[in-house]
C-alpha cells in the first residue's frame, strides 16, 4: 500500500512541477524562437505525461486488485514509450549545451532548423512504443513474470499493474537499452563539451597578454557566458543520468535476476530526481528567467531584467533594443546570460548582415549607431568582419 501511495504522489508531483515552466513558455510566443526553451517546453511535456501514466498506474492498483490487465498494458507501454523520448531529449539538450560552448556564433544556424522537427520526432516515437507493447500485450507475447514461473516452477513475485505481468519481456528489454544508451550517450556528450569549454577556457587565458584590455572579445563573451552556465548545470545532471544508468542496469537483469522492490525504489528514485531537471534546463536561458519572474510575481508591472538591468518590456517588442546592446556591453560586465546572442538579439530569419549593417547607417552616407553584437557575431561567423563592423567593440 505504501508504494502505491508513493507512485501516486510522485506522479502528481512531477505534473504540478511541469505545469508551471510548460504553461510560461506555451502562453509566451516570443519564447517560442528559442531552440532550447522548445526543447524544455518538450522535456516538460513528456515528463507531465510521463507523471500523468504514473499516478494512473497508482490509481489501478488502489481500487482494483489484481488491476484489469489491458488498462495497465496501455499505461504501462505509453509510460516506457514516454521514458525512451525523455532520454532522447536529453540527448538532444546535451547537443544543444555543447554547441553552445563549442560553436557560440553558430549556434543558431544549427539549432533552429532541428529543434521542432526533433520534439515532434519523440512524441512519434513515443507513439510507436506504445503501440509496439500494447500489440504485443494482446498477442501474448511472453512476460517476464511468465517466464520466471516457466523457469522456476513458482509463484511469480510481481503483483499489483508492473509491465512485467502485463508487456512483453523482450518489448522493455529494448526500452530499456533505448534508456541506457541514451543516458550514457548524454553522460558522454557532457562530459566532452566540459572538455571541450575547460580545453578552450585555458587557451584564452594563455593567449591574453598583459598588455591587451581586459575585456574580453565578442566571440569570447558568448564561449564565457555559455560556459559558466554548463558548469551550474553539468554536476546535477550527471547525477540523474548516473542513477538512469543503474535503474536501467537492475531492469536489464531482471529476467535472471529479479528483484521487484529494488527496481521499483530506484525507478522512484529517477522520478525524483527528475523534478528539477526542466527547471534547471529551463533556468540557464535568459529569456525563460525573465518569464519565470514575471509569471511567478517576483518582479512587479511588466519588468524584466536581461543581464543583471531591468528594462521595460513592450508589447512585441524585443527584449533588448539594438541600441542598447553596446551600452550593457560596455558598463555592465556582470551580466550571466545562457545565450549572449539570443540576449543580445539577432538577425531576423530572412534579412542578411549586409541589410542589418545598413539600417546602422545615418541618412547621405553620414555614420549612424555602431553595428550591434549581433552583426558583429554573424559577421564573424562568415568571415566579413570589415570596417566599422571590426571596431564596434569600441564605445565611441
Amino acid at each position: 500500500m505504501v508504494y502505491v501511495l508513493v507512485k501516486i504522489a510522485v506522479g502528481a508531483i512531477l505534473m504540478v512541477d511541469y505545469s508551471i515552466p510548460l504553461l510560461i513558455v506555451l502562453l509566451r510566443r516570443s519564447l517560442w524562437d528559442e531552440p532550447m526553451v522548445l526543447l524544455v517546453a518538450n522535456l516538460c511535456a513528456l515528463n507531465f505525461a510521463f507523471g500523468l501514466s504514473l499516478s494512473s498506474i497508482g490509481l489501478l492498483d488502489l481500487v482494483w486488485q489484481p488491476p484489469p490487465a489491458v488498462p495497465c498494458a496501455v499505461i504501462m507501454a505509453s509510460s516506457a514509450g514516454g521514458a525512451v523520448s525523455v532520454k532522447l531529449t536529453h540527448v538532444a539538450l546535451a547537443l544543444d549545451q555543447y554547441l553552445a560552448i563549442s560553436r557560440p556564433l553558430h549556434y543558431y544556424p544549427r539549432m533552429e532548423p532541428i529543434a521542432a522537427p526533433f520534439a515532434l520526432f519523440s512524441w512519434a516515437w513515443a507513439a510507436l512504443h506504445t503501440a509496439a507493447g500494447l500489440a504485443g500485450s494482446l498477442a501474448g507475447l511472453e512476460t517476464s513474470a511468465q517466464r520466471v514461473e516457466r523457469l522456476t516452477n513458482a509463484t511469480s513475485p510481481f503483483t499489483g499493474c508492473r509491465w512485467e505481468r502485463v508487456l512483453p519481456g523482450a518489448f522493455m528489454m529494448v526500452s530499456e537499452l533505448e534508456v541506457f544508451l541514451s543516458s550514457v550517450c548524454t553522460c558522454s556528450i557532457f562530459i566532452y563539451a566540459g572538455y571541450v569549454g575547460w580545453r578552450e577556457k585555458q587557451r584564452m587565458e594563455a593567449a591574453r597578454a598583459p598588455s591587451r584590455r581586459d575585456r574580453p572579445q565578442p566571440e569570447e563573451s558568448f564561449f564565457l557566458a555559455n560556459f559558466s552556465a554548463f558548469k551550474r548545470v553539468l554536476r546535477l545532471m550527471l547525477l540523474v543520468l548516473t542513477v538512469d544508468v543503474v535503474g536501467s542496469v537492475l531492469r536489464l537483469s531482471s529476467p535472471w535476476y529479479p528483484a521487484p522492490q529494488l527496481n521499483g525504489l530506484v525507478h522512484q528514485l529517477r522520478l525524483s530526481l527528475g523534478v528539477v531537471e526542466g527547471w534547471v534546463y529551463g533556468l540557464q536561458n535568459g529569456k525563460m528567467r525573465a518569464a519565470y519572474r514575471e509569471a511567478l510575481g517576483c518582479c512587479g508591472g511588466r519588468w524584466l531584467r536581461a543581464g543583471g538591468r531591468v528594462m521595460p518590456q513592450q508589447p512585441g517588442a524585443d527584449p533588448e533594443p539594438p541600441e542598447e546592446r553596446q551600452e550593457r556591453q560596455d558598463g555592465e560586465d556582470d551580466r550571466r546570460p545562457v545565450y549572449v546572442i539570443s540576449l543580445s538579439g539577432r538577425r531576423g530569419r530572412n534579412q542578411s548582415v549586409e541589410e542589418v549593417q545598413e539600417q546602422g547607417d545615418g541618412p547621405s552616407g553620414t555614420a549612424g549607431p555602431p553595428p550591434s553584437v549581433a552583426v558583429i557575431a554573424w559577421s564573424a561567423a562568415n568571415q566579413s568582419v570589415t570596417g566599422p563592423s571590426a571596431q564596434s567593440n569600441d564605445r565611441p
